[in-house]
């Protein structure tokens, strides 16, 4: 079984390749998906893997019907010899280091064959189509260990809440309700032990609501509709109470999600930009707001703090990755911005 770390430090390396290969990414979509030439990608068994909208204009079928097609199923059997002979057709291998990922198929709709140029041309661009190939693969196993590392940690989290609260709550309520009578019969008594007793019971009751707290935390929405409404709630009550911070939560109407895992999404997206309004917004108000419309349900967090810079930086914090990954995994949109020229940030989620 995959840990966190292993699953980390793949995602890094992986984040490491993808953006060495960026660039020729890019090469490749400038030369392969808007070439006024015909081109199709296709696997050693002739299979054609992924053509341009030129190619799928000359042949007439559609990109994705061309990727149920081998190359040889474009052309009749009655011309499969004739055109052999008469039309030129190049086939560039697709490497990439030492792996032959597929190969490019050029059919030149003319009777000269290719030029010295046009071959240069092509090799350039199988060789960037190669990087690019690796790029996309590296990209779709990075998003896919993200999306089984926050699995993971969500997993465990519920865990570890569940241990909590059948547990450690458990044991300390107990160990509390023992105190208490032990406390009342100091007092029936006037023991001058009594005002022992009595902190020793004040300390475990408050020990008992901080394991609550924390495993509600880790596990903070319930399974029932309304469940993301009060945790959203709770969570405001929390953030004023520990932070000192003017935090409030307005939900005009009912809304109810019966799935909990979009639910948890969004309260993490919801702890998130707050940590990041406190932390780095400098931020004593934060108004959180839950709506639902024939759009879909729109949760925003907006804050006064410094606000979120006008010209976005290049490279995000982890935290702002981590809301856009979630908010890709459950089917929504996000956006950041400013919440006035005079400072502020509003992050606005929208759940079709």
């Amino acid at each position: 079984m995959k840990t966190l770390a292993d699953i980390s430090e793949h995602i890094t390396q992986c984040k490491g390749a993808g953006e060495l290969l960026c660039k020729s990414e890019e090469m490749h979509h400038v030369f392969f998906e808007m070439g006024a030439v015909g081109m199709a990608c296709g696997d050693l068994d002739g299979r054609i893997l992924h053509a341009n909208a030129k190619y799928s204009e000359i042949t007439g079928y559609s990109l994705a019907e061309l990727t149920q097609l081998k190359f040889l199923d474009l052309t009749h059997p009655d011309n499969l010899e004739t055109d052999r002979k008469e039309y030129p057709l190049l086939a560039l291998p697709l490497v990439w280091k030492e792996d032959c990922l597929g190969a490019l198929t050029i059919y030149l709709g003319r009777l000269n064959a290719f030029s010295p140029q046009e071959v240069d041309l092509l090799k350039k661009i199988a060789s960037n189509l190669a990087s690019g190939i690796i790029a996309q693969r590296n990209r779709i196993a990075r998003e896919k260990l993200q999306k089984e590392l926050l699995e993971i940690s969500e997993r465990e989290k519920q865990l570890i809440s569940q241990e909590l609260h059948d547990g450690l709550c458990q044991n300390l309520a107990g160990t509390a309700l023992m105190s208490r009578l032990l406390y009342a019969r100091l007092e029936a008594r006037n023991d001058p032990d009594t005002q022992y007793a009595k902190e020793i019971y004040d300390l475990l009751g408050n020990s008992v609501n901080e394991a609550r707290n924390l495993s509600r935390g880790l596990h903070p929405v319930g399974p029932h509709g309304e469940g993301l409404m009060n945790a959203l709630a709770q969570l405001a009550g929390t953030v004023r109470n520990l932070f000192h911070i003017d935090c409030t939560f307005e939900c005009p109407r009912r809304v109810t999600l019966e799935n909990e895992t979009v639910s948890t999404h969004l309260f993490r997206i919801t702890q998130e930009a707050i940590n990041n309004a406190r932390k780095h917004g400098e931020a004593d108000r934060v108004v959180i707001g839950l709506r639902c419309s024939p759009k879909g349900v729109t949760l925003t967090i907006e804050d006064n703090g410094v606000g979120f810079p006008v010209k976005t930086p290049k490279k995000s914090g982890m935290g702002l990755r981590i809301m856009k990954h979630r908010t890709a995994e459950i089917g929504a949109t996000l956006s950041v911005r400013r919440a006035s020229e005079d400072g502020g940030t509003v992050v606005t989620c929208t759940l079709p």
